[in-house]
């Protein structure tokens, strides 16, 4: 009875060290979308979930994991779009859904090529980070927890 039970014990462990492994080596964030204000203080960076389940972001950070001076998700669909901004307050920002990084949750298939898939050309909903900093930003880093795993994408912004 105890070889039993140390076989099971053993098979649900490699098990979970292969979904770690699984989910860790592919990690569910598509970029999708660059964009870059010309002074080079505002980006935009187009996101969505390739993964099975929510992704919740946690955090953003720039050039060398500096806290930018203002940070949201926007929340906007395929018709819409999505703006670079100086300003989020802004008269033209606010039909672009900016909201609290805190306060986004990323679901599942609002990727780029799961919106392609769809024949029906649904209105999807799309995100995008939005960064604004006192210098110019070349590096943006998105921290964001999937299935309770914490991940970090850098994103390179070409000038």
């Amino acid at each position: 009875m105890k070889k039993k039970r140390w076989i099971f014990t053993l098979i649900i462990v490699i098990a979970a060290v292969g979904f770690y492994s699984f989910i860790k080596f592919n990690p569910p964030i598509e970029v999708n979308t660059l964009g870059m204000s010309q002074s080079q203080n505002s980006v935009v960076v187009g996101i969505g979930n390739t993964g099975f389940s929510k992704m919740k972001i946690l955090n953003v950070s720039v050039n060398n994991n500096e806290k930018p001076v203002e940070a949201k998700v926007q929340v906007s669909n395929d018709s819409t779009g999505l703006i670079i901004t100086e300003d989020f307050n802004s008269k033209e920002a606010r039909e672009f859904g900016f909201t609290d990084i805190k306060g986004v949750t990323i679901p599942t298939k609002t990727s780029f090529s799961e919106r392609e898939k769809d024949v029906d050309n649904k209105n999807y909903e799309i995100y995008g980070i939005s960064a604004l900093h006192n210098k110019a930003i070349h590096t943006v880093y998105i921290k964001y927890r999937y299935l309770g795993i914490s991940f970090e994408e850098k994103v390179s912004i070409d000038s």
